[in-house]
């Protein structure tokens, strides 16, 4: 019996690259249904069309979502809960690579609003919080 049987998940950054890759390794492992989360929303619908040929129409779903947005990060985990029911899994995959400017890629990769929301919207979140348990940073 696969341990993410049950499970549901919610991916940013999922669209494409090391994001689209975990989301389609949990789907391989039995996951119950993941939620993808990306900025660019032509490739997040184009890659939850795949995945849905591939895995079934109930087991992804796609939301619109700029991780440096407090706003559509609190969005992304209320419509996961609200499809899903729970979330038990996250991971925080969505970040920037650049030297122009500086302060987007700080914002993104480093303080980004899914690391502080997460607690708040996981089943079974301890008090304290152990990330290790329930959200995975790539």
């Amino acid at each position: 019996m696969s341990m993410l049987k049950g499970k549901y998940a919610l991916v940013t950054g999922g669209a494409q690259g090391i994001g689209f890759a975990c989301v389609k390794e949990l789907l391989v492992n039995g996951i119950e249904g993941v939620t993808l989360a990306d900025i660019n929303k032509v490739r997040g619908e184009e890659s939850t069309a795949l995945l849905k040929r591939e895995f079934g129409t109930e087991k992804v779903i796609f939301v619109a979502a700029d991780v440096s947005k407090k706003d559509q990060v609190e969005g992304a985990f209320k419509k996961s809960i609200e499809h899903w029911k729970h979330l038990d899994v996250v991971i925080n995959n969505a970040g920037l690579l650049g030297e122009q400017d500086w302060k987007p890629t700080l914002s993104t990769n480093c303080v980004s609003y899914p690391s502080r929301s997460f607690p708040l919207y996981l089943d079974d979140a301890p008090l304290g919080w152990n990330a290790s348990w329930h959200a995975i940073w790539t």
